[in-house]
């Protein structure tokens, strides 16, 4: 995901860098994004979406579109732990 996609999605008061506990995000075998309904170390976001929902994975939007719908689903100022990581000027998925 381009920086400047993450940037955008902070202009509606989204904290993509956590340092304590937040909710996870998860993404199902369909491609629905969902935060878990617990907040939760780093280190026990995937163990805590696999426990709230079936076959899913702590997980990040990797487009626009899953940015968009995840951005309009959550109250402005949510903070929440994704699965990404920065190479150079892009933000990436990390791999599983």
């Amino acid at each position: 995901m381009p920086v400047s996609q993450v940037r955008s999605a902070l202009e509606y008061g989204i904290n993509f860098i956590g340092r304590e506990q937040y909710p996870a995000l998860c993404m199902n075998r369909e491609g629905q994004i969902q935060a878990t309904s617990q907040a939760v170390s780093y280190d026990q976001a995937q163990a805590t979406c696999s426990n709230e929902f079936a076959d899913s994975r702590f997980t990040v939007p990797t487009n626009a579109r899953e940015l968009s719908l995840f951005v309009k689903s959550v109250n402005e100022g949510a903070q929440f732990w994704m699965n990404y990581r920065a190479i150079g000027d892009r933000w990436v998925p990390f791999a599983e």
